[in-house]
């Protein structure tokens, strides 16, 4: 390095020409195929397993439905879920509002759980009315962690239906992209 960085060394992980291995361009997605719905507060699970284009199996489902998806390569990736959604607040509901959270839990230590969640304000209508939201980010997981995409009208006054097939068209996908490979991704320690 030169000029004003003169001294100084990259962090781990920073990829360059001596380490080349430590970025990836592992990425892709899976499609949604069927349609699941939530006429309480209860929360749904949404499942993935249509048409994919993953280039590793980084992420494999853990189920047969594909609502649970399990890391093979720890490391940081920018994780993101979309839906398109039927929503119907047929009334004045006092809390109108449906989440659509990505959950990513570790088995080996709380301080890679992670929840990210978009929520929507849902207008009062005479029919349902068609969103399309996307949900995710930048998170560091390790291997074995799991990761889920749940929706839920907080409330239980908003009709939530989820996928294709009801609505002809969709956007619903899961998708990954791996930035920085395993312990590369995960180093250093955590300190209170």
């Amino acid at each position: 390095m030169e000029g004003a960085a003169m001294g100084m060394y990259p962090p781990p992980g920073w990829a360059n020409t001596s380490t080349p291995s430590f970025a990836t361009t592992n990425c892709g997605f899976v499609t949604q195929t069927e349609d699941y719905s939530t006429t309480s507060s209860t929360v749904a699970s949404i499942g993935f397993n249509g048409a994919s284009s993953w280039t590793t199996t980084n992420w494999v489902p853990n189920d047969a439905s594909g609502s649970a998806w399990g890391c093979k390569q720890g490391g940081i990736y920018q994780l993101s879920a979309s839906q398109t959604l039927a929503l119907f607040n047929a009334a004045d509901a006092t809390n109108p509002i449906v989440n659509v959270t990505l959950t990513i839990v570790s088995p080996t230590t709380t301080e890679f759980n992670q929840t990210f969640t978009t929520s929507i304000a849902v207008p009062i209508t005479t029919a349902p009315i068609s969103m399309t939201v996307t949900v995710g980010g930048l998170v560091n997981v390790d291997e074995n962690a799991t990761m889920a995409l749940t929706i839920q009208s907080l409330s239980g006054n908003v009709t939530c239906t989820s996928g294709a097939t009801s609505l002809g068209v969709s956007s619903a996908y899961l998708s990954w992209n791996l930035i920085a490979l395993g312990a590369y991704g995960n180093v250093g320690l955590i300190v209170a």
